[in-house]
């Protein structure tokens, strides 16, 4: 008897040991779905559907239709979501008993729909809240194609880009002459003059078209877009950099007008350096874990370290080497015994954007008939329809200020004093990062720079 006792005080303990715990995870469940929405039977407990609503998704709620005990609708401002509940027969029967095929219980028909106001939550007209679709994201590529000379070269590569959904794509070798852009700046491409050598271009989609500000062509090896995007423009740089052939002269001139080109660019811009830079930068990321990941590929020769200098010069990263992903997913060139591979063509992120990139990395399936392959990097950016002002929006020239006639006409209250200091304070910019001393140099003439102009020698306080 006692040991009767024992199991049954045991198995009531148990049972509200259960209790609670469903109570607490049912407690827990409501505090984040505040709304319940069902149909059932009309008088039996059986089947029945529901939806249990969040707040966000109470909001946007416009109305619902409880059709019969299996099927419920609701709508929300952005969609129709329909939850459904449905008995299948299976093949199996107890004790030996042959399944019998029964028609479906008779139900109620269409109950009509719930507008919102019958939920107890009043209206709000226009500025109803709406479930937002997810973040858009940008796709920007890179891809040396060898060569678009040939007849069909840029129809097929169109075909060959739709299943990516790319939105900017920079092409290196493309070999065309001279600069220009084709079906209103679907394609921008710059080459060389005369010879069909070199040449960088943009493959742009319709949504990048028409977010399109303007675009540069430097020379046949750099070419710069800028896009109207959010939260801020996007500068994206197409380059192709010299080979191993070619001197040091050539690499350190290449350099040399790619950071001329970045400096001419607005300082608020997201900069995004794309292209064949024909330089292996490697694994082994010691000392420069400011400007390149972990996870890199093969090893770093003499252009990887100038490559390195420059992108921590221009605060950028490179971001192929920052996700850990095979090795068919990281080299970009195969030699044409196909033993040899190599990770050179590469896109680099200003390192404030870091935490945009999503991804990046190479895909091996697209084929062009080159011996590089297909790089894409995907980012949490969204590019903005561009309007006509915005289109046509002249570059201000600061150095016209240096004209006293167009200075009087436009900035009255500037002097020579201060463009002098504008132009010095310049200057002594581009030097920051030769040692500690010009960055000290530099935040005093900008502190110099900041003081009330009574302070300056030989100017005026404004009336």
């Amino acid at each position: 008897m006692l040991c009767l006792q024992a199991f049954l005080l045991v198995l009531l303990i148990n049972i509200l040991r259960f209790l609670f715990i469903w109570l607490y995870i049912i407690h827990v469940y409501l505090a984040y779905f505040q709304f319940l929405i069902w149909s059932g039977e009309e008088k039996n407990h059986m089947r029945g559907v529901d939806f249990l609503l969040s707040k966000r998704a109470k909001d946007a709620l416009l109305g619902y239709n409880p059709v019969n005990s299996r099927n419920i609708v609701a709508r929300n401002k952005t969609n129709e979501i329909q939850y459904t509940m449905t008995t299948k027969q299976t093949g199996t029967h107890r004790l030996g008993r042959r399944p019998v095929i029964q028609g479906p219980r008779p139900q109620l028909g269409n109950r009509g729909w719930v507008e919102r106001l019958a939920t107890g939550v009043e209206g709000k007209g226009e500025g109803e809240k709406k479930l937002k679709a997810a973040t858009d994201f940008l796709k920007i590529g890179t891809w040396n194609v060898r060569t678009l000379r040939s007849p069909g070269k840029l129809e097929l590569l169109r075909k060959e880009m739709t299943p990516y959904e790319c939105d900017i794509l920079g092409l290196s070798e493309m070999r065309w002459t001279g600069v220009g852009e084709l079906n209103g700046g679907e394609v921008i491409w710059s080459g060389e003059e005369k010879n069909h050598m070199r040449g960088v271009d943009f493959l742009l989609s319709k949504r990048a078209k028409d977010a399109l500000l303007g675009y540069n062509p430097v020379n046949s090896r750099n070419i710069v877009a800028r896009f109207n995007g959010a939260p801020l423009n996007i500068a994206v740089i197409q380059v192709y950099a010299p080979t191993s052939d070619s001197t040091e002269e050539e690499v350190e001139t290449f350099y040399g007008q790619l950071e001329h080109t970045i400096e001419e660019l607005p300082k608020k811009d997201v900069k995004i350096v794309i292209g064949d830079w024909n330089a292996k930068v490697g694994t082994d990321n010691l000392g420069w874990e400011q400007v390149m990941g972990c996870h890199g590929y093969g090893q770093r020769n003499n252009r990887g370290e100038r490559l390195l200098e420059f992108a921590s010069k221009n605060d950028l990263l490179i971001t192929n080497t920052r996700f850990q992903q095979k090795d068919s997913r990281k080299w970009t060139w195969m030699a044409p015994d196909g033993k040899y591979t190599n990770m050179i063509d590469l896109v680099l992120v200003n390192r404030r954007w870091k935490t945009a990139v999503r991804v990046c990395r190479t895909f091996p399936g697209a084929d062009i008939s080159s011996d590089h392959s297909l790089v894409m990097c995907k980012l949490k950016l969204r590019l903005k329809r561009t309007t006509r002002q915005q289109l046509h929006e002249p570059r201000r020239n600061i150095d016209a200020l240096g004209n006293a006639t167009v200075r009087a006409q436009n900035k009255p209250w500037i002097t020579e004093c201060t463009l002098k200091l504008a132009k010095t304070k310049r200057e002594m910019k581009q030097r920051r990062q030769e040692s500690e001393e010009r960055e000290k140099e530099y935040r005093v003439m900008c502190n110099v720079v900041r003081k009330p102009r009574s302070g300056r020698s030989g100017e005026k306080v404004k009336e």
